[in-house]
């Protein structure tokens, strides 16, 4: 019998001897099941699942991704063929990592399923975001149908940013894209990732020109004020921009925001 945190396992029937703990929260899913029967995709080291919508909606847009190029893994290059084979592949890895950086992290990152923005916006397109909810302290992926793979591998990207640290979130409900750590780099990666399903490009001056100074990487990562700072320091540095971002595996955020999601669990 295996030990897996959550969960423990006979490896002489190949079956877990209890429940998923998260079953209730994924329904469509035998609570006795592995990774949503996606192991290629998803890792599980505790024996739980990535909770939420967001997890199934994740399983299905991966598997449809690789069976629609017959992508199989290979760490070997010369097996990788043409260039853009190797873009696809690359495509394939960069989000797979990703998706198990998401699927192991304190954040919890969620699905809605809205049209609010597109609205908002009278956009003739479908307009998503991905943003920090201050209510329940969710990282949240909206978007107005999942029809638009494009549009939800571009958002899945900037959700696989900030749990590297390479992005934040305002804590706030305004969402003006004015925090130091969301540059134009992000979203010429997330418009890269999405131009593999489809998504077309933006109206770069006018879609984005609050941010079109911003033309460098800013990350966590490469933040002077965070060298040799102590975690107080850099919960300081949160609470002044009134930002949410992770860094060192750490989820930093405002302290009355903190003190506000912590209150709630009580």
């Amino acid at each position: 019998i295996l030990n897996f945190g959550a969960r423990m396992y006979d490896p002489t029937i190949a079956r877990w001897n209890s429940v998923d703990p998260k079953a209730n929260r994924d329904v469509n899913y035998s609570p006795y099941a592995y990774c949503r029967n996606s192991p290629i995709v998803f890792i599980d080291p505790k024996g739980e699942i990535i909770s939420g919508k967001l997890s199934g909606a994740i399983a299905e847009f991966m598997d449809q991704f690789a069976k629609d190029h017959n992508l199989s893994v290979s760490l070997d290059p010369t097996k990788w063929g043409s260039l853009s084979n190797q873009q696809i592949l690359f495509v394939f890895i960069f989000l797979t990592m990703g998706i198990t950086l998401l699927q192991n992290s304190e954040m919890v990152y969620d699905l809605v399923i809205s049209d609010e923005l597109s609205k908002q916006f009278n956009s003739d397109r479908n307009v998503g975001k991905a943003w920090f909810n201050k209510n329940n302290g969710h990282i949240e992926l909206v978007i107005p149908t999942l029809d638009d793979i494009g549009l939800f591998a571009h958002e899945l990207t900037h959700m696989i940013q900030f749990e590297l640290g390479k992005m934040s979130y305002e804590a706030d409900d305004t969402q003006l894209c004015k925090n130091p750590f969301y540059d134009l780099q992000d979203e010429l990666e997330a418009y890269y990732i999405g131009s593999f399903f489809g998504q077309a490009p933006p109206n770069w001056s006018k879609d984005y020109s609050s941010i079109a100074d911003r033309t460098t990487q800013q990350s966590t990562y490469n933040n002077p004020a965070f060298k040799n700072s102590s975690k107080q320091s850099i919960a300081g540095y949160a609470n002044n921009q009134n930002i949410v971002f992770k860094y060192n595996g750490d989820i930093y955020m405002p302290k009355q925001i903190k003190e506000q999601l912590e209150s709630k669990k009580q």
